[in-house]
């Protein structure tokens, strides 16, 4: 059985865990980064045609415009993170009431957890593919593995390993029970040479 959310596991988590920083921002907003580069490419390259500047100047003043953009962003959510009671910036408010909605979307497919069990959840594999199936254009399909401490039907304290799919793009992520398919152990080696 499966279970269909419109947000990223694993950043919710993150988002709660860390506090307001520059990657935090980025990571929140990577498609409004994504959807300004072409433009910011584009000004940079008329820029050129007409004056005598080089492409690192250019990549210069692409960076720069990012910086000042991400510099506005943290200043908004500092600002609104001093006046909010609980003291807490807009992405982690936004990620613990996720959470808590996942708490009961988990009991779906048997994991019984608490929000603060949640709050434990780590990354342990990552894979990615490209979906060929019912396509003209393949698509990347992102799988993360995830360890959640949850409950066991005798309710002792578990781990349980949760997958989540996400094709590149979209907003749907879908999570399940399962394991990946090989484990790799790290071990050193003794070789005697």
């Amino acid at each position: 059985m499966k279970i269909i959310t419109d947000f990223d596991f694993i950043d919710s988590v993150k988002n709660v865990n860390e506090g307001l920083h520059p990657l935090k921002v980025i990571r929140n907003n990577k498609q409004r980064y994504i959807h300004l580069l072409p433009i910011y490419t584009i000004i940079a390259l008329m820029v050129q045609k007409f004056s005598d500047i080089d492409v690192k100047e250019i990549i210069a003043f692409i960076l720069r415009t990012y910086g000042i953009y991400i510099s506005y962003e943290m200043l908004f959510d500092i600002i609104i993170k001093n006046f909010n009671p609980d003291k807490i910036d807009i992405y982690a408010a936004k990620a613990i009431t996720n959470l808590k909605k996942l708490v009961v979307m988990l009991e779906e497919i048997n994991v019984s957890t608490t929000y603060n069990m949640l709050l434990e959840s780590e990354l342990y594999a990552k894979e990615h593919s490209f979906d060929t199936e019912d396509r003209i254009i393949p698509a990347m399909v992102s799988k993360k593995y995830i360890y959640v401490p949850s409950y066991g039907y005798d309710g002792s304290e578990k781990t349980t390993s949760i997958l989540q799919e996400h094709t590149i793009g979209t907003k749907v992520y879908i999570l399940s029970q399962d394991e990946p398919d090989k484990q790799y152990r790290r071990v050193l080696s003794k070789s005697h040479i």
